[in-house]
């Protein structure tokens, strides 16, 4: 039994105090604390614990109120959210609190205490010390970094893929109106887009954000892609995109940016380029990959619009890359994305004669 770890359990809800307890019984954790109310707790002077699970809505006062009235008694203390709400935005303010992780009451939410507890655990070692130390000025810094890296992965997902299937369903809708051939059609293919967007928040808010370590998922990824650019009428495209023989030569990150840079190019032509013709040409090489997104729509200044959420993503993740990148654009000339990204095996004669 753990009984340095000192751990408190704040719920009204008896059955959730027994059921919880036991779970960290049965993993080694016997120093536990129970109450009903967060009164109970904050006006408890003896006790400091180490990590608390709180039940989100308990004794009239919502989580996000009663997580920072114990951050000021407890400054040290990690917090971790047990909650039946299934809600993004509140588990974006909560995380956004500080709390350690946001937990649903599910039938696998003993799997996610035990998750969040090893990872505790692994924390501590890290620190060397079971406690928290005030006197790590560069453990407290990483972490601090580690939680801003994490806000920025998830908010660069709800952007560049969310954000993205939405703009996509929308677009699917307004061609619904003028297209009373294919109506029902469009509308079924935004239905899809919808559901999909669905579960993309979902994987997100359970920290499954979109991995491309299967090939299915990359390949399924941009096919959809060019599916969707396919059904549209807003402006013409031509591409000679080959998903199958780009999933052989790139990795997994490069899978999972090429697609969310795709995504955002073409958004930010079909949004606000207002172009009638975009093309999408790639081209393999002997150690690289090159991309060319052109449209022929109004064109901006890309001084003027350097803060914008969508560059950024897109130099972020060129970046990320290692990738070369050349931005040609111009009010009243269109815009042009040349991408050149360097890859880590070799290209065979055959594919390089498929792609080019």
């Amino acid at each position: 039994m753990d009984f340095k770890t000192k751990i408190a359990l704040i719920d009204d809800d008896s059955f959730c105090l027994t059921y919880y307890s036991q779970v960290l019984n049965e993993i080694g954790f016997g120093n536990l604390y129970h109450f009903t109310s967060g009164t109970d707790i904050l006006t408890k002077n003896e006790l400091s614990p180490d990590i608390i699970f709180l039940d989100y809505y308990v004794d009239g006062v919502f989580g996000v109120d009663l997580v920072k009235a114990l951050q000021k008694k407890y400054p040290n203390v990690e917090i971790v959210i047990l909650s039946g709400q299934k809600d993004m935005n509140t588990t974006i303010e909560l995380m956004n609190c500080g709390i350690l992780d946001y937990i649903v009451k599910d039938e696998n939410d003993n799997i996610k205490v035990i998750e969040v507890m090893r990872q505790y655990i692994t924390s501590k070692k890290i620190m060397g010390t079971n406690k928290y130390n005030q006197n790590c000025p560069n453990t407290v810094k990483s972490i601090t970094e580690i939680q801003m890296k994490i806000r920025k992965e998830i908010s660069d997902e709800l952007h560049d893929n969310v954000n993205q299937l939405l703009g996509a369903s929308k677009l699917y809708i307004e061609t619904a109106k003028s297209n009373s051939e294919k109506r029902v059609e469009l509308l079924d293919e935004s239905k899809k887009i919808l559901e999909t967007a669905i579960n993309e928040i979902r994987k997100i808010s359970h920290n499954l954000v979109f991995n491309t370590n299967d090939k299915e998922k990359f390949i399924d990824g941009l096919t959809t892609l060019l599916d969707f650019l396919s059904k549209q009428d807003k402006f013409s495209i031509v591409h000679n995109l080959k998903p199958i023989t780009l999933d052989r030569y790139l990795n997994t990150e490069q899978k999972h940016n090429v697609i969310r840079i795709l995504q955002e190019t073409i958004n930010n032509a079909f949004k606000y380029s207002e172009a009638t013709n975009i093309s999408i040409i790639s081209k393999l090489k002997k150690n690289s990959v090159s991309f060319l997104v052109k449209d022929d729509g109004k064109g901006f200044n890309p001084k003027k619009c350097k803060n914008g959420i969508g560059l950024n993503n897109i130099y972020n993740r060129i970046s990320l890359l290692n990738a070369e990148v050349d931005l040609e654009a111009e009010v009243g000339k269109g815009c042009c994305w040349k991408i050149n990204i360097p890859l880590h095996v070799n290209t065979t004669k055959k594919d390089l004669a498929i792609l080019n």
